[in-house]
């Protein structure tokens, strides 16, 4: 099977606005000047099932009143990676989790049994983005701990409260590798 098939998924939602998701096998794509509901690359591991994602740019994009801005979502138990993957130059507006990555993602209203075997999240670049939280915790990265996030970046993430205008004062991190530069919103802790 040839692993670098691509996988898009594209749809017209409200006022000429996509929603842009990337699913399992997906390699190269470059969506820019667009404003959007939402970029998020996920799903990738269901059903203990292996997914590869890479080199992936998002940019120039601007994400109105969405419930997840810039996401990576990964189920427990999957298997693969998803890897080289850029979200720069990215307006935020009114947005409840602008940057998060899900890599023990879980549907279940009670706690999953921990996985061994997650999809590796690695080479992720969050660059020039700006705008406003609907929520204090703007930076959610939740990664695994048998295989924790690597190569995680960020240079230029200015994000403030939508209501007060105040930086966002809080970043959510576990089992994650963080690399920032530049000016920067709040920092895990």
């Amino acid at each position: 099977m040839n692993k670098e098939l691509m996988y898009q998924y594209v749809s017209k939602i409200k006022q000429s606005s996509i929603g842009i998701s990337w699913g399992t096998k997906k390699n190269s794509r470059e969506p820019h000047n667009s404003t959007i509901r939402k970029h998020f690359i996920g799903s990738l591991g269901a059903h203990n099932s292996e997914a590869y994602v890479s080199n992936v740019v998002v940019s120039k994009a601007t994400l109105i009143g969405t419930t997840n801005g810039v996401r990576i979502k990964t189920w427990q138990g999957g298997h693969g990676m998803a890897k080289n993957i850029i979200f720069q130059d990215i307006l935020m507006k009114n947005v409840t989790n602008p940057i998060i990555i899900n890599q023990d993602y879980c549907d279940q209203t009670k706690a999953c049994p921990e996985q061994k075997s997650a999809v590796q999240v690695s080479n992720v670049l969050y660059k020039n983005i700006h705008g406003t939280s609907s929520r204090p915790e703007a930076i959610k990265f939740e990664c695994s701990k048998s295989i924790p996030c690597q190569g995680i970046s960020m240079q230029n993430v200015k994000l403030v409260d939508d209501i007060t205008k105040q930086d966002v004062s809080k970043a959510s991190c576990s089992n994650v590798k963080l690399k920032t530069s530049g000016h920067h919103s709040s920092l895990c802790t």
